[in-house]
Parts: C-alpha cells; sequence; structure tokens
C-alpha cells in the first residue's frame, strides 16, 4: 500500500508530542501511522480486471440511523527548520454521532438528524498541553483556557441537515444556537419586526391549542455517562471571558457546516460502474480545519476487494492536488496573484460495502503550503513590519462506520415530518 498522503515528518512530529498528550494522541498518531503505511496483518487485495463493473455509489438509506466516528489530527508547522519544535501547534478531535436518515417531503431530498454521543479534544503547541478532555472518560483532564465547560455542554447536541438526492449539503440546522447553548450564551434569536395583530385569532375556537408539536425520534441509547451532575465548571455565567474570547472563537471556527459536512458527503466515487484497477477523475472540494475549503482535483482507482472488519470492501484509492487562492487573469502570466496560492496534496482509501452503499472506513490525508505572509509599515503610522514564514498544515481525518440500525416505520415517519 503506497503512503496515503502524511509525510515522515509528520509522523516524526506527531509522535514526538504524543508522549505527554494523553490517550486521545496517541491513539490518533497510531491511526496515522496505519494509514500511511502497510502493516503485516493487513488483507490481501482480490478481483481481478475481468470481473464485471461494480457500483460504487453511496448514499443515505431513509430509515436506518448510522452509528458514526470522526477522529482527526492537524497539525500546523513553520517550514523554517525548527528542531526544538516551539512552532508546531497540535489539535486531535475525535466525536461520536448518530445520524438517522429519513425521507424529506420534496423532491428526493434525505433529512439527517445528528446526536452528539461523545467528544474528544487535545490542543498543544511546542508539546505544552493545553487541553486534554474526553467526554467518555470523564471530561476533567487539563484545560488552561477554559474550554472543558464548553466541550461538556456540546455532548447529547442535537442538529438537523438536509441532502440533495445528489448528496450535496443543502441545509445546515442548529449549528449557531448548539454552540450559542454550550458557551451560556443568550439563546440565538432573530430580532423580529414589529408585529401586526391579526384580530381574527385573537380568540381562536374552543379547543384549538395551536399548531401541533412535531414529535421527535426516539433517543438511541446512549453509551457515555452523564457529565453535568459530576462537573461544576458547566453552567458558569455568560459573562465569563473565556466564552467572549479566544475560546469562543476558537470553537466557533472549528464545529463549522464543513466540519459535518465532511462525514456527511461522499466524495471521489465514480458516477458509473467501474472495474478492478480501473481508475477515473475527480474534482470537487474539501475543507481543512481553520484554513477554509480547498478544491481537489484527484485520481480515483478501484484496487479490489478487500476485508474491513466483518466486511469484503471494495477499496478506492485517492491522490491529487489541493488548490486555494485567486490565479493571475489570463494573459498577465507575470502578474502576481490577487490572493497568494495556497497549494496541496490530497491522499487516502475508501472501503465500501457495496451491499449497504456506504463506507465503512474513510481515510483521508492533507497537506497544505501556506504562503509566507507579510505586513508591511502603513505610511504615516508606527506600525511594525512583521513577517511570517511559509507554514505546513497537515491534516488526518478517518470516518468509521461502527453500526446500522434500521428504524421502525412509525419513528421513521415523525422524523421526517418534523424536517
Amino acid at each position: 500500500m503506497k503512503s496515503v498522503g502524511a509525510s515522515a515528518g509528520f509522523i516524526r512530529a506527531a509522535a514526538s508530542v504524543c508522549r505527554p498528550c494523553g490517550p486521545l494522541a496517541c491513539c490518533l498518531v497510531l491511526l496515522l501511522c496505519a494509514g500511511c503505511s502497510k502493516s503485516k496483518g493487513e488483507p490481501k487485495i482480490t478481483g481481478k480486471r475481468s470481473d464485471p463493473p461494480v457500483s460504487l455509489q453511496c448514499a443515505w438509506k431513509p430509515g436506518y440511523r448510522y452509528h458514526l466516528r470522526l477522529e482527526a489530527a492537524v497539525l500546523t508547522d513553520a517550514e523554517a527548520p525548527d528542531p526544538q519544535e516551539t512552532g508546531l501547534h497540535r489539535v486531535t478531535f475525535a466525536q461520536d454521532c448518530m445520524v438517522t436518515a429519513t425521507n424529506a417531503a420534496r423532491g428526493g431530498n434525505v433529512g439527517l438528524e445528528m446526536e452528539i454521543m461523545s467528544l474528544a479534544m487535545e490542543r498543544s503547541k511546542g508539546g505544552q498541553v493545553a487541553l486534554s478532555f474526553d467526554s467518555d472518560q470523564g471530561g476533567e483532564t487539563a484545560d488552561d483556557h477554559g474550554y472543558i465547560p464548553v466541550l461538556s455542554n456540546l455532548v447529547s447536541g442535537r442538529l438537523h441537515f438536509l441532502l440533495s438526492p445528489e448528496g450535496k449539503m443543502l441545509r445546515a440546522d442548529g449549528i449557531t444556537e448548539w454552540l450559542a447553548r454550550a458557551m451560556g450564551d443568550s439563546p440565538v434569536t432573530t430580532v423580529a419586526p414589529r408585529m401586526v395583530v391579526d384580530r381574527s385569532l385573537a380568540n381562536p375556537p374552543p379547543g384549538d391549542n395551536g399548531p401541533a408539536t412535531n414529535t421527535a425520534l426516539p433517543k438511541p441509547p446512549r453509551k457515555v455517562r452523564p457529565l453535568g451532575a459530576n462537573n461544576p465548571a458547566i453552567g458558569i455565567s455568560s459573562s465569563s471571558p473565556s466564552r467572549r474570547g479566544p475560546v469562543g472563537s476558537s470553537i466557533r471556527n472549528f464545529f463549522t457546516p464543513d466540519l459535518f459536512r465532511q462525514m456527511l458527503e461522499f466524495n471521489f466515487l465514480p458516477v458509473a460502474p467501474v472495474r478492478v484497477e480501473q481508475e477515473w477523475k475527480t474534482q470537487g472540494d474539501v475543507p481543512v480545519s481553520g484554513r477554509g475549503r480547498f478544491r481537489f482535483d484527484a485520481t480515483g482507482k478501484f484496487a479490489g476487494w478487500q476485508q474491513r472488519g466483518e466486511t469484503n470492501c471494495a477499496r478506492v484509492d485517492v491522490h491529487g492536488k489541493l488548490a486555494q487562492g485567486t490565479p493571475p487573469p489570463p494573459g498577465n502570466a507575470q502578474k502576481p496573484a490577487a490572493t497568494p496560492a495556497k497549494t496541496g496534496s490530497i491522499a487516502g482509501t475508501l472501503w465500501i460495502d457495496t451491499n449497504l452503499g456506504f463506507p465503512v472506513t474513510t481515510v483521508l490525508d492533507k497537506q497544505v503550503i501556506l504562503p509566507e505572509q507579510t505586513t508591511t509599515r502603513r505610511q504615516g503610522t508606527n506600525s511594525i513590519v512583521t513577517k511570517l514564514p511559509p507554514r505546513s498544515v497537515q491534516q488526518n481525518v478517518t470516518i468509521t462506520l461502527l453500526d446500522t440500525t434500521a428504524l421502525e416505520t412509525a419513528s421513521l415517519e415523525a422524523a421526517a415530518a418534523s424536517q
């Protein structure tokens, strides 16, 4: 198996900060290594070119509940030599969630309801751990800045998404309100214009209590212990500086629709059935945490069949380039770009259960080089010129399907009505 994108330097950097950073970092570093090199016990890839073509298309099936786990590791480092790794910034993250798929009423769209079952996050810079949190392990480990109360409150949150028949996210509902509640902010509401009272509704008919309340899906069994009872930090005043300052900004920048989009959309797959060893071109865009979305131009390949857990999966290998920024105008090749170009690479592997029509595991590695940034002195001011060297951002994302459950018809209809 070829490398799926993370360089040897990336792995060494991750390993160097693993020892002081707790079990989550170590687990994710092992995941990185597993995704980047062939292990001795890796199952054999089978299949031959003469086999019949196979459809690799994936979709959310209305009537099913999916138990998913997202694991991510992001390393940011200066391109200049840094033997002490003082500039290395690392964030590792894990999230378990239940996603229920329902048929929405219009156009064949699919509604998804997501419940956050557990969260874990670690943050460090230069080997110094500023945060270590895992709701499955009790939550209280290390926190220099006040992240733990917010992260604890995010567990059990419910979000809603709407996907097109082609599997593209059309809408993400509830994220802003979810974050506001977790930070202890006032409820997020839209300021309503001055209302004109409809006097005809001032005295409703007897027995008319207004529109019926939507029935929510029954909660799946919880696998994480409640945090509120044993965490006195939860519920601190919204006037806490950590909620309004860097922590609040960092949390909002991290938990964006793009974080969930990469779990819910299926990229890199061919439209038509393909044979073993067949390749195809694929384009689209993917997020790099904290750096926005990047266009990818990649090649996918149906490598063959490989056992993944208890399932014989179709294995897809992906490699390509990433780009972000405004190119120079046509015919002005020597003119600088309107915005600095950010370039990089993407590679990964998907294992697809073709009977279920869903990826069992997706492993993606993205590497982006951020260009040098310079702040010049403004004319007539005493502002200091600052210069940031080129930086490397490397992100590994692993999405695993842990379980699927078929729902009863009544629960499915209730969920569809609430979309």
